[in-house]
């Protein structure tokens, strides 16, 4: 189970002498599969525990680097761009300080995959110290994000029992995401409907 074949460290399954087409059929269907497990893996309870905790939040800060980083910024602007007081920080140094500012009032978002990034702990360590409620975003359920955490979002891949940067863990990831996002829209609807209204005005300005 722990060792893996070299070409499974570039994608799980995938076989040297796979051709192309064979490769995208099987990349799709490993992130197909990610979704389908994390679907029966995140407990409901957990899930309704975030939204609410997103709904009441003074200010939204989300964390997360290496591959966890373009996760994070994706839902800051998601966000943000229905009116929340959202953030990111994806550098070490500013995650420190910005973790550093909130307090019982906010919520800080730990996105890790393996859930041991230091960095990312780091920051999570920090603003629990302050008061701030946790939600960990994570592949392993006894990592020390989840550990952290006072709303455990546990995504699943099969890719976990050998890769420590799993490839469809970011679709299951990114999916979460969405859905907290629109639950909160949802629950926000005429001020998100506002907002995005006024957002595609200004982008309007950006397209041909």
């Amino acid at each position: 189970r722990n060792l893996a074949h070299p070409s499974e460290l570039i994608f799980e399954n995938i076989n040297m002498d796979d051709d192309y087409a064979t490769i995208l059929s099987k990349v799709f269907a490993s992130s197909i599969k990610a979704l389908e497990d994390s679907l029966k893996m995140l407990e409901a309870s957990e899930f309704s525990k975030a939204v609410e905790l997103l709904l009441k939040a003074r200010r939204i800060e989300f964390y997360g680097v290496g591959t966890s980083a373009p996760i994070a910024m994706d839902a800051y602007y998601r966000f943000m761009r229905i009116g929340l007081n959202a953030h990111v920080a994806t550098d070490p140094h500013i995650s420190r300080i910005s973790a550093s500012m909130l307090d019982g009032e906010c919520v800080a978002v730990g996105i890790s995959h393996t859930g041991r990034t230091k960095d990312t702990v780091k920051a999570v360590e920090i603003a629990k110290s302050k008061g701030a409620s946790i939600i960990g975003i994570t592949s392993f359920i006894d990592s020390p994000i989840a550990k952290l955490a006072d709303c455990k979002l546990i995504t699943s891949t099969s890719e976990a029992r050998f890769m420590k940067e799993a490839v469809s863990a970011r679709i299951a990831q990114i999916a979460l995401l969405d859905s907290l996002y629109t639950c909160v829209a949802i629950k926000k609807y005429d001020t998100a409907v506002e907002n995005i209204e006024n957002m595609a005005e200004i982008l309007d300005e950006t397209r041909f």
